[in-house]
């Protein structure tokens, strides 16, 4: 194969490449740590890293009809904490009280932390909307549709609203070994819930991540 074929066949694999969205440029192995999420009641999702993404947890209360309450903890970034909540108006969710406890040793006085202000983007505003952690969060209205600044997209129903902060975990300590997180109660559909406490546990994971370029 002479030189000039080879630089144009190269160029051709790395053009469909971009095509396909992304391109790779060598590997690493990455070393990281995201904390392990347990509570009574509550599933947890682990995601490895790999192609164009990072490792992340995702705990998951499914509180009540149609609400669910998520918090990922990514790798090298603030955790966010999820509020999702299916069609209809009266199904609601606020926090209880705007506080969250942290206690690093079983039996010591635990660390107060304030809940993150949490927005959402309503239907057919261009911007979010910021709500506090006990402010009244409901459903979209049976009738609602989400219209896209772009015109070429036709508008559509909206099945669900999301609620979304990110949230620093770090306690006064940053990035404790183990630590347990306890939520406050939610009020959920007009019904007082419960949050189980939430087991933190920082572990290390490693993967292979390919250089994305997009």
């Amino acid at each position: 194969m002479n030189l000039t074929h080879a630089c144009s066949r190269s160029a051709l694999l790395a053009a469909l490449a971009l095509l396909a969205g992304c391109a790779t440029v060598g590997d690493s192995v990455v070393h990281a740590h995201i904390y392990d999420m347990n509570a009574d009641g509550a599933t947890l999702k682990f995601s490895n890293g790999g192609h164009c993404s990072r490792a992340s947890n995702s705990l998951s209360f499914f509180l009540d009809d149609g609400v669910v309450l998520t918090l990922d903890d990514y790798e090298n970034q603030p955790a966010t904490l999820r509020i999702r909540i299916d069609l209809g108006v009266s199904r609601t969710f606020a926090f209880a009280a705007q506080f969250a406890t942290s206690t690093l040793v079983p039996g010591a006085p635990p660390v107060v932390e304030v809940l993150p202000l949490i927005k959402h983007t309503p239907t057919a505003i261009p911007r979010y909307i910021v709500n506090t952690a006990v402010s009244v969060m409901s459903g979209p209205a049976p009738d609602a549709v989400f219209v896209s600044p772009n015109k070429s997209i036709a508008p559509k129903p909206i099945t669900n609203q999301l609620f979304d902060a990110d949230w620093d975990l770090e306690t006064r300590v940053r990035r404790p070994a183990q630590y347990t997180l306890q939520l406050p109660d939610a009020i959920v559909n007009g019904r007082r819930v419960h949050l189980a406490p939430i087991r933190m546990t920082l572990r290390e994971v490693t993967y292979t991540q390919d250089q994305c370029l997009r």
